[in-house]
Order: C-alpha cells, then sequence, then structure tokens
C-alpha cells in the first residue's frame, strides 16, 4: 500500500505539466511563454439572460469566455488530476471549444467578488487569464461541470477558429 503511494506521487510528479498563470500582460496569448502546451486555469460555468456574449455571438451550449487576446481562438480543454501532493497534472481530454466570450471572472486579491467592476484598477480572473467560464443553459449543467472538473481545468489554445 505504501509503495503504491509512492510510485503515484513519482508519477505524478514526473507527468505533472509545468503551471503557468494563464495570458501574461503582453498579450502573449499561449499563457506559457508562447510554446501553446496546456497550461492549468481555474474554470467555472455561467448562465445569462443575455441572448448573446460580450462580442455579440450567440450564446450557445459550450461557449467559452476567457482572456480577450483568446476571443475566437479554439481552447481543447483536459481534465486537471491532482497529485497527493496537491499538485496538479494534465488529465484525460474533455473537449474542444471556441471561446467567443470575454468577461470579468472573479476578484483578483482586491478583496471585492463581484462580476462589476467598482474601481477601474481591479482585474477579474478571466481578464488576467487565469479562468475559463463555461456557458450552460441550466443550472443543473452548471452544477455538474463544476463537480466534474472540481474547478480546475487545463486549456491548450490553438490560434484556429474550430
Amino acid at each position: 500500500m505504501l509503495r503504491t503511494a509512492i510510485l503515484s506521487a513519482i508519477l505524478c510528479v514526473i507527468l505533472t505539466v509545468p503551471v503557468c498563470a494563464g495570458a501574461k500582460r503582453n498579450g502573449d496569448v499561449a499563457g506559457c511563454g508562447g510554446n501553446n502546451e496546456p497550461f492549468l486555469v481555474d474554470c467555472t460555468g455561467y448562465l445569462s439572460d443575455n441572448d448573446a456574449g460580450s462580442h455579440g455571438d450567440p450564446v450557445q451550449d459550450g461557449m467559452i469566455a476567457g482572456h480577450p487576446a483568446w476571443y475566437g481562438m479554439t481552447v481543447v480543454i483536459y481534465q486537471a488530476d491532482i497529485c497527493p501532493d496537491g499538485s496538479y497534472k494534465l488529465g484525460s481530454y474533455i473537449e474542444t471549444s471556441q471561446i467567443l466570450d470575454t468577461g470579468y471572472g472573479s476578484s483578483t486579491g482586491d478583496g471585492i467578488h463581484s462580476k462589476i467592476r467598482e474601481d477601474k484598477a481591479s482585474q477579474g480572473t478571466i481578464e488576467t487569464g487565469k479562468s475559463i467560464d463555461k456557458w450552460f443553459s441550466s443550472l443543473t449543467e452548471v452544477k455538474e461541470w463544476m463537480r466534474f472538473t472540481r474547478g480546475h481545468v487545463f486549456i491548450q489554445l490553438i490560434d484556429a477558429e474550430g
């Protein structure tokens, strides 16, 4: 039993993909130095009363909100498997979608947990490339997504429509 746990921890360290915070402020759309490898982000699901996203695209199941520099890009989403030490490793393929929305996300440390910025200095996790948000047509689907992903996924950005 102990031997299995140690082997699992070693494999997790070996197979762990380098984690980065998402898009760099200089507009690096790959988020990890421009090499287009999968990187870890937080993920959420959202509902909307609007018929369109922030760029006017009609809302549709699977529509992803992401960093503004990623708008129109294809995103490949993978599970983020949790290692025994609490880190994450690249898991199984989930789906391929397109980033057709942007947004704010949650606060990045200023203490304001609101989608509406009250000051122009705060930035949200979507704006900084630290999270993505997937549109769903029902609250049940949002809850299933959050239970399935546990709030973290790896994404790989491809500069192509898909």
